[in-house]
Protein backbone atom coordinates (compact mmCIF):
# COMPACT_ATOMS: atom_id res chain seq x y z
CA UNK A 1 0.00 0.00 0.00
CA UNK A 2 1.08 3.60 -0.97
CA UNK A 3 -0.69 6.10 0.81
CA UNK A 4 -3.55 3.89 1.62
CA UNK A 5 -3.49 3.27 -2.33
CA UNK A 6 -3.53 -0.06 -3.86
CA UNK A 7 -0.29 -0.93 -6.09
CA UNK A 8 -1.55 -3.37 -8.06
CA UNK A 9 -1.14 -1.15 -11.42
CA UNK A 10 2.08 0.08 -10.82
CA UNK A 11 3.25 -3.53 -9.81
CA UNK A 12 1.97 -4.95 -13.23
CA UNK A 13 3.51 -2.30 -15.24
CA UNK A 14 6.80 -1.93 -13.51
CA UNK A 15 7.76 -6.02 -14.21
CA UNK A 16 8.24 -5.02 -17.92
CA UNK A 17 5.88 -7.89 -18.89
CA UNK A 18 3.17 -6.19 -21.16
CA UNK A 19 1.57 -9.23 -22.23
CA UNK A 20 -1.39 -8.57 -20.87
CA UNK A 21 -2.06 -5.41 -21.86
CA UNK A 22 -0.92 -6.13 -25.23
CA UNK A 23 -3.36 -9.11 -25.33
CA UNK A 24 -6.30 -6.93 -23.94
CA UNK A 25 -5.71 -4.45 -26.86
CA UNK A 26 -5.72 -7.20 -29.55
CA UNK A 27 -8.88 -9.19 -28.55
CA UNK A 28 -10.86 -5.39 -28.37
CA UNK A 29 -9.49 -4.15 -31.62
CA UNK A 30 -10.58 -7.36 -33.13
CA UNK A 31 -13.80 -7.46 -31.83
CA UNK A 32 -14.54 -3.79 -32.73
CA UNK A 33 -13.37 -4.06 -36.58
CA UNK A 34 -15.49 -7.44 -36.96
CA UNK A 35 -18.56 -5.98 -35.49
CA UNK A 36 -17.92 -2.42 -37.10
CA UNK A 37 -17.44 -4.47 -40.55
CA UNK A 38 -20.48 -6.57 -39.82
CA UNK A 39 -22.82 -4.39 -38.42
CA UNK A 40 -22.56 -1.02 -40.67
CA UNK A 41 -23.46 -2.58 -43.76
CA UNK A 42 -26.34 -4.47 -41.90
CA UNK A 43 -27.29 -1.15 -40.08
CA UNK A 44 -27.59 0.74 -43.55
CA UNK A 45 -29.06 -1.73 -45.18
CA UNK A 46 -31.89 -1.90 -42.49
CA UNK A 47 -32.68 2.19 -42.35
CA UNK A 48 -31.98 2.66 -46.50
CA UNK A 49 -33.87 -0.42 -47.71
CA UNK A 50 -36.67 -1.03 -45.34
CA UNK A 51 -35.22 -4.77 -44.49
CA UNK A 52 -37.46 -6.78 -42.25
CA UNK A 53 -39.86 -3.67 -42.03
CA UNK A 54 -41.01 -3.21 -38.30
CA UNK A 55 -40.24 -6.89 -37.16
CA UNK A 56 -36.54 -6.84 -37.91
CA UNK A 57 -36.33 -3.98 -35.77
CA UNK A 58 -37.80 -5.20 -32.72
CA UNK A 59 -35.99 -8.01 -33.11
CA UNK A 60 -32.76 -6.29 -32.72
CA UNK A 61 -34.15 -4.02 -30.16
CA UNK A 62 -35.72 -6.83 -27.43
CA UNK A 63 -31.64 -8.44 -28.36
CA UNK A 64 -30.35 -5.20 -26.83
CA UNK A 65 -32.57 -5.46 -23.81
CA UNK A 66 -31.61 -9.51 -23.47
CA UNK A 67 -30.11 -9.92 -20.22
CA UNK A 68 -25.97 -10.85 -21.09
CA UNK A 69 -26.17 -13.13 -18.33
CA UNK A 70 -28.84 -15.58 -19.98
CA UNK A 71 -26.36 -16.22 -22.76
CA UNK A 72 -23.30 -17.08 -21.05
CA UNK A 73 -24.09 -21.03 -19.77
CA UNK A 74 -24.95 -22.06 -23.44
CA UNK A 75 -22.14 -19.91 -24.95
CA UNK A 76 -19.55 -21.57 -22.45
CA UNK A 77 -21.00 -24.97 -23.00
CA UNK A 78 -21.01 -24.68 -27.29
CA UNK A 79 -17.55 -23.08 -27.08
CA UNK A 80 -16.35 -25.77 -24.33
CA UNK A 81 -17.73 -28.16 -26.90
CA UNK A 82 -15.78 -26.56 -30.30
CA UNK A 83 -12.73 -26.01 -28.06
CA UNK A 84 -12.88 -22.49 -27.75
CA UNK A 85 -12.51 -22.02 -24.22
CA UNK A 86 -9.35 -20.06 -22.91
CA UNK A 87 -8.22 -18.81 -26.44
CA UNK A 88 -7.85 -15.45 -27.86
CA UNK A 89 -10.66 -16.45 -31.00
CA UNK A 90 -13.00 -17.49 -28.35
CA UNK A 91 -12.89 -14.36 -26.40
CA UNK A 92 -12.81 -12.11 -29.39
CA UNK A 93 -15.90 -13.80 -30.88
CA UNK A 94 -17.72 -13.66 -27.62
CA UNK A 95 -17.18 -10.00 -27.48
CA UNK A 96 -18.16 -9.66 -30.86
CA UNK A 97 -21.84 -11.76 -30.40
CA UNK A 98 -22.39 -9.01 -27.63
CA UNK A 99 -21.34 -5.89 -29.24
CA UNK A 100 -22.82 -6.81 -33.04
CA UNK A 101 -26.02 -5.84 -31.89
CA UNK A 102 -25.48 -2.26 -30.45
CA UNK A 103 -23.71 -1.54 -33.64
CA UNK A 104 -27.40 -2.71 -35.49
CA UNK A 105 -29.17 -0.06 -33.77
CA UNK A 106 -26.48 2.75 -34.12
Amino acid sequence: MLNGQTTHYPDSLGRGDLKGLVDSFTIAFSSMLVSLLLGSPAAYAIARFQVGKKNLAFWILSIRMFPPIATILPLFVIFRFVGLVDSHFGLSLSYTVFNLPLRFGS
